[in-house]
């Protein structure tokens, strides 16, 4: 019987450079939501419809009370502050897997949101805002009489 020598080298070099692969391509995919996540940014969907602009901005285990927003130059910035109180210096932190940071995210307004008329709900750790378009540039239906 012969003995042939085995280099796994190449299988391993080959698997190492399918994972790589992988994560590289999961890193690129997920790079949107952690841009938000990272610094400090909760994500928001936005949906259009025919009465106005629905959005909710994801901020789970925040307080109502903390949140603000304003409009200012046609821009809607909603910000969430809590100034934590100090740990006792008696306390040792053992573990922290979460962090509630402070954000602040600023939007482009169009210029046919009605913003006399824009409301806002905290419930269930959605920031749920409603921003309703103007009545006057709504498009009405008529007749073109033809002369």
């Amino acid at each position: 019987m012969t003995m042939v020598k085995l280099s796994n080298r190449p299988a391993i070099r080959t698997f190492n450079g399918l994972v790589n692969e992988l994560f590289n391509d999961l890193e690129n995919t997920m790079a949107p939501f952690n841009a938000t996540m990272n610094g400090n940014l909760p994500p928001v969907n936005i949906i259009e419809t025919a009465e106005g602009f629905h959005a909710e901005l994801l901020a789970p285990g925040r307080k109502r009370e903390k949140f603000s927003m304003a409009i200012e130059k046609n821009q809607l910035t909603i910000s969430y502050n809590d100034e934590k109180t100090a740990n006792p210096s008696e306390w040792k932190q053992i573990r922290r897997e979460y962090n509630l940071p402070n954000f602040k995210r600023t939007f482009n307004l169009d210029e046919n949101i009605d913003s006399e008329n824009i409301q806002a709900k905290y419930e269930d750790g959605l920031l749920k805002i409603f921003l309703p378009k103007r009545i006057d540039l709504k498009p009405v239906a008529r007749n073109i009489e033809i002369q």
